[in-house]
């Protein structure tokens, strides 16, 4: 996505931290884009419902209203056009690699450092799929 290009990108994770974190990595690296947040699953399927433009979650598998692809899986169904990101700190790969199968664009590891955030999204936005080289070994 090129930094000038409008983009609705909705962070759906329980953290304030890692919220704080992508919000700054999105902010400085792609112009003009908006974010919206939420803070559980059932506010992630709230937010999608009622701002129909987003383009990409980011999707926590761990918030404490779903367990593991469940998020994935009610997201997908609700929305089947919008692009979803797993993001967790673990990289079971196996979860992972579900989750593609399942229609994912990708994971993320909290860990990541802003650099590796930065890749992983314009990979994402150009319409890659975006898994850590480290997870697949």
């Amino acid at each position: 996505m090129p930094s000038d290009t409008a983009y609705h990108i909705l962070v759906a994770d329980a953290q304030e931290s890692f919220r704080d974190a992508i919000r700054h990595v999105i902010r400085e690296s792609f112009a003009d884009t908006l974010l919206t947040e939420a803070e559980s699953l059932e506010g992630t399927l709230f937010a999608m419902e009622h701002e129909p433009d987003v383009d990409l979650v980011l999707l926590d598998l761990n918030m404490h209203d779903m367990k593991g692809l469940e998020g994935l899986y009610r997201v997908r169904l609700q929305a089947p056009r919008i692009r979803v990101v797993m993001v967790s700190e673990t990289d079971d790969r196996d979860t992972v690699l579900e989750g593609v199968k399942m229609g994912s664009a990708g994971y993320i590891n909290k860990t990541a450092d802003h650099e590796q955030i930065r890749e992983a999204l314009q990979a994402i936005v150009a319409g890659q799929v975006y898994l850590p080289s480290g997870l697949l070994q």
